[in-house]
C-alpha cells in the first residue's frame, strides 16, 4: 500500500465542504487520511495531508486545531524537504492567529518568522502572501501612512501593479480580500468596494480556503 490513497482521501475531504456543503463529512475524510499516513508511516504524504486537514479544520473545528495542523504541515514538510508545503504551513498559521483574534503584536512576530522562512525558501508568492498579512496587521495598528493605504516606510501600494496573470492567483486573491477587510473595518467603504470588485473574479482560486469567510461576511 502506498500513501497515494491516503492523499486522495484528504483531497476528497478538502472538496466535500465547498463543493457539496458537507463540511462535517469532509473533516472525517481528512482525519481518516491523517490516521492512514501516521499508522503506515507515509512520510512523503504527511505534509499534504496535514495541510488539507488544517484547511478543512478551519471550517469545522476550533481554530487552535487548524493551527496545530498547519504547524504539523510545516514540521513534516521540513523533514521531507518540501519547502512549498512548509511555506503553506507557516502562512496559514498566521491566518489562524488572525482569525482567532490573537494580539496583533504577537501575530506580527509570527509573521516576521514566517516571512524570514519564505524568503530563505525563495518562494516569492509565499513571501507576498505574508507581506499582505503584514499590511493588514500594520493597518489595524495604525502604522500605515493613513487609513486609506497599505503604504508605509516598508511597503508601497505600487506593489499592486505586480499582481498580474503570471503570479499565483491565490496570492492575488488573498491580497485583495485583506485589503477589502481592512478598508471596511476602517470605514473606507468606497475603497472596500473597489477591492471587492478586484477579488470577485478570483474567488474560484480560493475554494475551500477560510479567507473566503472575510469576503462573504463583509457587506458589499
Amino acid at each position: 500500500m502506498s500513501g497515494a490513497p491516503a492523499h486522495g482521501c484528504s483531497v476528497v475531504g478538502f472538496i466535500l465542504g465547498p463543493v457539496f456543503h458537507r463540511y462535517g463529512e469532509g473533516y472525517r475524510f481528512v482525519k481518516l487520511a491523517c490516521d492512514l499516513v501516521e499508522k503506515h508511516g507515509f512520510i512523503a504524504y504527511q505534509a499534504k495531508v496535514y495541510y488539507a486537514t488544517g484547511t478543512v479544520a478551519f471550517w469545522t473545528q476550533p481554530i487552535g486545531t487548524a493551527i496545530d495542523s498547519m504547524r504539523a504541515t510545516f514540521r513534516t514538510a521540513i523533514e521531507t524537504g518540501d519547502l512549498t508545503f512548509a511555506c503553506y504551513g507557516v502562512f496559514q498559521s498566521v491566518t489562524g492567529f488572525l482569525l482567532r483574534d490573537d494580539p496583533l503584536d504577537a501575530v506580527w512576530r509570527e509573521s516576521e518568522m514566517a516571512l524570514d522562512f519564505a524568503r530563505e525558501a525563495k518562494y516569492g508568492d509565499a513571501v507576498d502572501i505574508i507581506r499582505s498579512q503584514q499590511r493588514f496587521i500594520a493597518t489595524m495598528q495604525d502604522r500605515t501612512a493613513n487609513s486609506s493605504t497599505f503604504s508605509d516606510a516598508q511597503f508601497d501600494e505600487a506593489f499592486e501593479s505586480q499582481l498580474t496573470g503570471d503570479r499565483m492567483i491565490l496570492m492575488i486573491c488573498w491580497y485583495w480580500i485583506l485589503k477589502l477587510k481592512a478598508r471596511f473595518l476602517l470605514g473606507e467603504y468606497a475603497e472596500a468596494l473597489a477591492a471587492a470588485d478586484k477579488v470577485k473574479p478570483l474567488l474560484p482560486a480560493a475554494a475551500a480556503q477560510i479567507q473566503l469567510l472575510d469576503y462573504f461576511t463583509t457587506p458589499r
